[in-house]
């Protein structure tokens, strides 16, 4: 009876300690210690930067390679505010935590409508030059669209004839969007275009140079031949 009571303590003292020795592996990784003051490497910049864009690290201090006493600091902040363990040291569900937070604030890329007028604009007061094709020379209406929109990748057609046939047509004025080209008939057909900007306005070329215009003036509401979507 006695010989029986010790082998089932020792089978179950075995099984315990095997639970144990297959738990505590587990818990540890799920805490094993990344980075502390003292670490050195790319993942420390990396660290920096996430939490530069959180506004834990100073933007006024380069990263580096090297967990200092400002890195310590920032990570004892962001912890602090996320109700953690005030330590400075940095496990790996600390970064995970702090990767995450940092891709949450990351800015997202305007769209390409956008990025395009924003470009558009910042020519604007430049002269007209017949001919002319890049900010150095000037440009004419046709030239100034190719210019732009090449910057994003996007080919145009040298004269705004020829753009004119690009893209798809855009049924009507009340459905233009924003980057689309907008045609007018000047001194011929289509031989006049811009960029519609949205709330009834588009930056174009003209004899004044780069500058914004309605497309509900008298003098461009009645030259308007039609638009092309030439972004989808």
């Amino acid at each position: 009876m006695r010989l029986s009571l010790l082998v089932t303590a020792s089978s179950l003292f075995s099984s315990i300690f095997l639970a144990s020795m297959v738990a505590t592996p587990a818990f540890a990784d799920s805490q094993s210690l990344i980075l502390h003051q003292g670490s050195t490497g790319a993942q420390v910049q990396s660290l920096q930067h996430d939490l530069q864009e959180l506004g834990y690290f100073p933007s006024s201090v380069d990263t580096t390679t090297y967990f200092g006493s400002i890195t310590a600091k920032a990570v004892s902040d962001f912890k602090t505010a996320h109700h953690l363990n005030a330590s400075s040291t940095v496990t790996d569900q600390v970064l995970s935590l702090i990767e995450r937070d940092a891709k949450r604030s990351a800015p997202q890329p305007l769209p390409i409508a956008q990025q395009i007028i924003a470009k558009a604009k910042t020519y604007l007061g430049l002269p007209y030059s017949w001919g002319g094709t890049s900010p150095s020379t000037g440009f004419d209406c046709s030239g100034f669209t190719q210019y732009v929109f090449g910057q994003f990748g996007i080919s145009l057609d040298r004269v705004s004839q020829d753009q004119a046939t690009q893209g798809n047509p855009v049924a009507s004025m009340s459905d233009l969007q924003t980057g689309d080209l907008v045609f007018f008939n000047t001194s011929g057909s289509y031989t006049h275009v811009g960029i519609y900007i949205g709330n009834g306005e588009f930056i174009n070329a003209d004899d004044y140079g780069i500058r914004i215009d309605s497309l509900y003036s008298s003098y461009w509401s009645t030259t308007y031949e039609g638009a092309r979507n030439v972004l989808s």
